[in-house]
Order: C-alpha cells, then structure tokens, then sequence
C-alpha cells in the first residue's frame, strides 16, 4: 500500500483546496484563499509539531461534490466525517454527509444517496461496518441514526454503540437548526430519526427495530415523531437535542455533550445530567476525551482565549489562555483534545470568514503552559508556520499514533510523543 505524506507545512498549502459546506460567500472586498495548488508529496518534521501522513481519504474539501467510496485506505473517499474511535485491531470513523449539497432526499428527509455510515480501517483498507438507512433490507422502515456522532465497540460482547444527531450542525458547536426541526416536523422525520444512543449487534450492518436504546420511544409509543428536547430519566424516556462526543470511562460509563451540559448514560440506559457547579465547572463545554486509564477530561471555555481543563476523576483543574485570534463570530470557536500522558494536544479552529477556517495547534502542560505547534504567519515564504485545515477530531489511539480527522480525510502521526 502507498501512502501519501503531509506534514504541517503541507496541511497549510491544502488551505486553497478548503472550502466548508456552508459555502464561500462573504463580501467581495475580504480576503480570498488561492486557487488550487498540488500538494507536494514527502515529508517535511516542523520544528513544533509532528510528522504527518495522510492515512486515508483527502486533505482538501470539496462538498459539493461529496464522496463515500470503500477500498484501499489510499483510494477511499468520505462524505463528511465526525469522529474517530481507534481500537488495536481496527479504526472507526464516523461519517455524516452533513453539509453535503449532492445528497438527494425522500418525502421523509431520508438520504437517498451518500448515506450516513460507520467506516472501519483495518489491514490497509476501508470498509463499511454499519450503514443507516430509512429502509433496511426487509423493507422495513425504522428508527434509525440521521448523523452518526460518537462509536463505541464493547469487546467483551463485540457490540456497538452509535450516538446520533439531527437537525443540528456540527460546524455550530451542535447547535439545533430552528429551519430544519420545523421541516423534520412537518416532513415526519422524527418518526426516522432519533436523537440518542443505538445498539448494534457484531454482525448487524443496518438499523432495526430495536436497536435505539436511549432516546425518544419507537413504534409509536411516547416521544415517537417529537422534535428534539431534554429530559433524563431511563431508555425511551430521556430525551436528547443533539448528543456529541461520546466517551467512555473505565468502568464503562458512557460520557456526551449535549445542549451544552454533561450528561451520562449507564449499562442499564439510565440517562442523568452532571452538575456542573458541584464539579467546578463554569463556562461552555467546548469537548470530552477520555484517556487511556478510561478517566475522562473536560475542556471548558470561560472566554475567548481562555480555558479550564478539567479531569473528573479527582476534580482538579488547570486554566490556560491560547493565542487571541480575530476571526468572524461566525461560526464560533470550534475545539477538539486528546490527553496524552499529563499532557494535552488541543486544537482550536477559527473562522476567519464564511466559509474559510484554519485550525491552531496547541501542547497544553498538566501545569496549564501552553506551546504553540503550528504558529499563525502564512505568507509563501514561511510554510513551515502554516495551520492545519479545518480539523474535526483529535485522539491519541491506544495503538500509540496520533489521528488527526479532517472533513474528507484522515492524518496520523506514527507512535507519537508529546515534545
């Protein structure tokens, strides 16, 4: 297999090939991104960050003309992904087409085309593992994931979990679209689509009846066809807005983001909501990891540049302040991390007009001293200083690489430490 290589220098260049699913627009006075440039292969270590590979998909964007395609990881094409779970054996991504504008619709809102899926990487190739569709292979019409927004395998059992969303956009820090509950609400899309958490069986591939188990009820029973809300309480009773993030602890909690609010689902679908005061918790939840103990860390954003790292486990926390960034007000700040060790690599896109965002690269010490990875200069002459484009997810597999998740494509750094 031949694996193409980018570097941080490179990821920069490909800021010409990034346009985002909400389009160009903008006034004609600002500021436009190049035309498109080849990317030169190779690879290139910048002096603050990693080495990076592309291991799958593309760099560039382009949703106009979505892609969704199995093969080889060289020749594999993605729609939109989410988020990425990484296990010893296989790597899963989770892949909208979320702001795709080639998916056609039927009279339920159900995509016809460039479906939502669960992919899995593993001996060098992509896969589909689970796809979600209106109508499974028995014709059968039932509840079903709209967005995938978290994956979680069980290996004692070879279950999986999805987490899902709709109506809401994950370019708006999940933020549900007014527009679009009406329109699912009068189309009867909340009949198919279910905020909350699905179980799938090892060898199931599609979605049945039974499979959601944390979220609005089914088959007409309560909650069936409501627009999205927010309720705790046990399976079909609890009711989610647009769910993200999931994480799991060690003793097998499942953690997610919700409507801005830490909420947890236990072994038996009990879904509560944490008490952010009582945790010392202040500020908007930008995002969950869990590290590889399966203790889980919480990024809250106070103001502008400045954060709280929070780990739950002990209750100690760590403020920092980032680089202070102009950027349009529109779409927010968008943060992703993963806990490496005692350590954080955090990264915090900015849209510096519609449609056109780059992504800041941070190392944030257990003590909250930041270093900046990938600097903020991008004239020509100084490459090596370039950000990344849009990034989407961050983790730190337990195989010991780092896995960077762009809109159409994956980066990995190989048996990464934290300088």
């Amino acid at each position: 297999m031949v694996i193409s290589r980018v570097t941080l220098a490179f990821a920069a260049i490909l800021m010409a090939l990034v346009t985002l699913g909400c389009g160009g627009g903008g006034d004609s006075a600002q500021p436009k991104p190049p035309g498109p440039i080849t990317p030169p292969l190779g690879s290139i270590d910048l002096p603050r960050g990693p080495k990076l590979e592309l291991l799958t998909g593309k760099a560039s964007v382009d949703f106009n003309n979505c892609q969704s395609d199995d093969g080889a990881t060289n020749e594999a094409r993605f729609s939109h992904l989410q988020r990425i779970t990484v296990y010893k054996d296989a790597v899963y991504l989770a892949e909208t087409g979320e702001g795709c504008a080639n998916v056609s619709y039927g009279i339920n809102l159900e995509p016809l085309n460039l479906l939502p899926a669960i992919r899995k990487l593993s001996d060098g190739a992509v896969e589909t593992a689970v796809i979600f569709t209106a109508r499974d292979v028995f014709n059968y019409s039932p509840v079903t994931v709209r967005y995938p927004s978290g994956f979680h395998r069980k290996e004692s059992t070879g279950e999986s979990f999805v987490l899902g969303y709709a109506a809401a956009s994950s370019e708006q820090n999940f933020a549900l679209n007014e527009s679009e509950v009406s329109l699912y609400t009068e189309r009867g899309g909340w009949t198919r689509y279910v905020p909350g958490l699905f179980r799938f069986k090892p060898s199931q591939s599609y979605a049945g009846y039974d499979d959601l188990v944390a979220g609005a009820g089914i088959g007409g029973g309560l909650g069936a066809g409501e627009p999205p809300s927010y309720a705790d309480g046990g399976g079909y009773a609890a009711r989610f807005t647009a769910p993200h993030d999931l994480e799991v602890d060690a003793a097998g909690l499942f953690y997610v983001i919700d409507d801005g609010r830490i909420r947890t689902i236990d072994s038996d679908y009990e879904v509560k909501t944490l008490d952010h005061a009582a945790l010392g918790i202040t500020g908007a939840i930008k995002a969950l990891d869990a590290d590889h103990r399966g203790n889980i860390h919480v990024l809250a954003q106070r103001s502008g540049p400045s954060y709280t790292w929070h780990r739950l486990r002990d209750g100690s926390r760590v403020g920092f302040h980032i680089r202070d960034v102009v950027w349009s007000p529109e779409p927010p700040s968008l943060e992703t991390f993963t806990v490496i060790g005692n350590d954080m690599l955090l990264g915090v896109r900015y849209a510096f007009y519609p449609g056109y965002s780059l992504t800041h690269l941070y190392r944030v010490s257990a003590t909250g001293e930041v270093t900046e990875l990938t600097g903020a200069d991008m004239p020509a002459d100084q490459p090596s200083q370039y950000l990344l484009p849009p990034v989407k997810h961050i983790e730190y597999g337990i195989d010991g690489h780092l896995y960077i998740v762009l809109p159409q494509g994956v980066l990995v750094s190989r048996d990464f430490s934290i300088q």
